[in-house]
């Protein structure tokens, strides 16, 4: 599919990433031209290609020690040569790059104000600003290629996303940065340039110079380009997350968009104190203690995250859980009154289906549960309760992926099953035509059982959903799972975010499917608590 393909089409509108919209093999093939009078065949071709996917597959899998990071032993000599005896301007901006994670080229762009409010109303992820009024660095957020655009409607029901990310800077670089000729700024000139009169070409040219002189000395293998990705790496290793790294430095992972990218949100105190967290795993092996400025977060930005711009509230959450239980106790009530049974059965049903979706993570593309085979309620000791899950948009089994139910959930399944035998007992009592539905289902006007869909779904939640995505469940529990310390791999594997080389259970996976499932429960159990979701019996 192409971009506009992607982007027009109901599942994109309903909140899936467009990573998430593709099932089946990916072919891929050079856009040169075959070299025949050099020699090229079509053979050579597809050795190369070949080569090229295996390269690809081990650049996934993210292992220590890998050709674009920095070796602890690298590390020490590159601080060391940062202090001691770098030149000031490369020393700058060497430290620049290590603090922010930001190529080479928006270092040399970086401009300094004096206070926040100076800041341009829009900021991209490769603009880089210094705040001297508070010792911080600020940038845009980062977003995925392609992103879903948010309805002036849905706000009130979102939480409220920054526009800019600042993160603090420690006490000694900033100290050690404005032993530079920095251009006076104050309250009233906008911004300056912090690196004016430097050339790019000759700073480049001087910083890997000092690069190959580090080598030289003391056997090192410093780069550029593992400098650069130096912040990143660390990122990943202290939070064990790709999607945090992205939302502080910027960076696609190396194989491009992924789908966890999508559905990230973090506050700004979170990626604060992972940040930090960061810098300071960096200097620890050369002894070096990080100082930080102590500023106690606004109220608006500890309320403010960046990532996911479709991450509902708690508190509308709560209010949505809360209009749910109340219409069904309704339709209880008013039972006995014309059609009142199968609004109840209906009402009842949405209950049931928002509860799995919140719960497991489910892609709202089909019938969340279209056969009985897939839900295991009940299985022999040791194992729990699962749900096989199979979401992409189309039939194939693409990232299908076995969940552990939360004990809430569980709870809430069996009800209903027996609910629906009831159902099933009463309508086959009435004579009326049986129709092949999944384990959940919707009861026509005429009381016949009806499959359910995306579209029914939508429909019955109209009342209560403000025709909002019906995939906000995802960037919920993304976001959720990892406030709970979920570790980021194992989320990955929850929401069926892995690619190719990252198979949970593939052949060289190192992933403990039994340490994870029973952190996963307990923390989806929490979660569906905390919301407000509870066990309704219907009519069982």
């Amino acid at each position: 599919m192409s971009d506009i393909e992607v982007r027009g089409s109901d599942h994109f509108r309903e909140g899936n990433a467009p990573s998430e919209l593709t099932s089946g093999p990916i072919l891929r093939r050079s856009d040169k031209h075959l070299q025949l009078h050099k020699g090229d065949s079509t053979a050579a071709a597809m050795m190369r290609g070949r080569s090229k996917s295996i390269h690809c597959r081990r650049s996934l899998q993210l292992l220590p020690g890998r050709w674009g990071e920095l070796t602890p032993y690298d590390l020490v000599h590159l601080v060391d040569a940062l202090m001691f005896s770098a030149p000031p301007v490369l020393g700058a901006v060497l430290a620049l790059i290590i603090l922010t994670g930001r190529p080479l080229s928006d270092v040399l762009n970086a401009r300094l104000v004096q206070a926040r409010s100076q800041l341009p109303e829009t900021l991209e992820s490769h603009d880089l600003y210094l705040i001297k009024e508070e010792m911080a660095w600020a940038t845009g957020v980062a977003r995925p290629e392609s992103h879903g655009r948010v309805e002036g409607a849905w706000r009130s029901v979102l939480r409220k996303h920054a526009s800019a990310l600042i993160l603090p800077l420690p006490r000694y670089f900033w100290t050690e940065l404005f032993k530079l000729p920095v251009p006076n700024v104050d309250d009233k000139k906008r911004s300056v340039a912090l690196f004016k009169g430097y050339k790019s070409g000759e700073v480049e040219k001087e910083l890997k110079e000092l690069l190959r002189h580090i080598n030289k000395e003391q056997r090192t293998s410093l780069t550029l380009h593992r400098v650069e990705n130096s912040l990143f790496v660390f990122l990943r290793l202290v939070t064990g997350d790709l999607a945090d790294a992205f939302l502080i430095t910027g960076k696609q992972p190396p194989w491009g968009q992924s789908a966890s990218t999508y559905y990230q949100s973090r506050s700004i105190t979170e990626l604060t104190k992972l940040y930090q967290k960061a810098i300071e795993q960096t200097f620890c092996l050369s002894n070096f203690e990080i100082r930080w400025l102590s500023i106690s977060p606004t109220l608006s930005d500890d309320d403010k995250v960046v990532g996911s711009r479709l991450s509902p509230s708690a508190a509308a959450l709560q209010t949505l859980v809360g209009d749910l239980v109340n219409r069904v106790i309704a339709d209880e009530a008013a039972m006995q009154s014309e059609g009142g049974f199968i609004r109840f059965h209906n009402s009842f049903t949405s209950y049931c289906v928002m509860m799995t979706l919140f719960g497991t993570g489910y892609r709202a593309v089909k019938d969340p549960i279209e056969d009985r085979r897939f839900l295991k309620l009940a299985p022999a000791f040791p194992a729990w309760p699962t749900l096989l899950i199979v979401d992409k948009t189309t039939d194939g089994y693409g990232h299908g992926r076995t969940v552990g139910l939360a004990d809430i959930l569980v709870e809430q399944l069996t009800a209903y099953e027996r609910h629906t035998e009831i159902v099933k007992s009463r309508s086959l009592a009435l004579g009326l035509p049986q129709a092949s539905t999944g384990f959940f289902f919707y009861l026509s006007e005429n009381g016949r059982p009806e499959r359910l869909t995306p579209t029914s779904l939508s429909a019955a939640l109209s009342w209560a959903y403000r025709n909002l995505p019906l995939n906000l469940n995802r960037h919920y529990l993304r976001a959720g799972l990892r406030r709970k310390q979920i570790p980021g791999p194992v989320v990955d594997r929850f929401m069926g975010h892995w690619t190719l080389g990252q198979e949970p259970m593939g052949r060289f996976s190192g992933a403990d499917p039994i340490m994870g499932v029973l952190k996963l429960r307990e923390a989806a159990n929490e979660l569906l608590s905390d919301t407000g979701w509870k066990v309704l019996g219907g009519l069982s």
